[in-house]
């Protein structure tokens, strides 16, 4: 067991995530897609989840918050605190925001 504790210990400083060199990284790689697309604004489908809430958020940092429009993705399953997380996210990065309704042909 000493011998598995002292490896891990060894690997743990190599496996160190760097969270503001992370976060630049991601944001410029953003600003710069947009921008050689030839576009300045976005849209995010916003679910509730962390993978949407982190696409938004990296898109409002790149962009800023008027040209990211938040569209919150209500679907038959989405449970209510998913919704609340969308909304919550909405205004704490104070972005424009609409909801599109779930459509019965989107769900076979």
């Amino acid at each position: 067991m000493r011998k598995n504790a002292a490896a891990a210990a060894a690997i743990l400083p190599r496996l160190a995530i760097h969270t503001e060199l992370a976060a630049r990284v991601l944001v410029g790689f953003v600003r710069d897609a947009v921008a050689k697309a030839g576009l300045t604004r976005c849209v995010v489908g916003l679910s509730g989840g962390i993978d949407s809430a982190l696409a938004a958020t990296v898109a409002a940092r790149a962009l800023g918050p008027a040209n990211v429009l938040a569209v919150r993705l209500p679907a038959a399953g989405s449970s209510a605190a998913c919704l609340e997380d969308a909304s919550l996210l909405i205004e704490q990065l104070s972005l424009p925001h609409m909801d599109f309704p779930s459509v019965s042909w989107l769900h076979p």
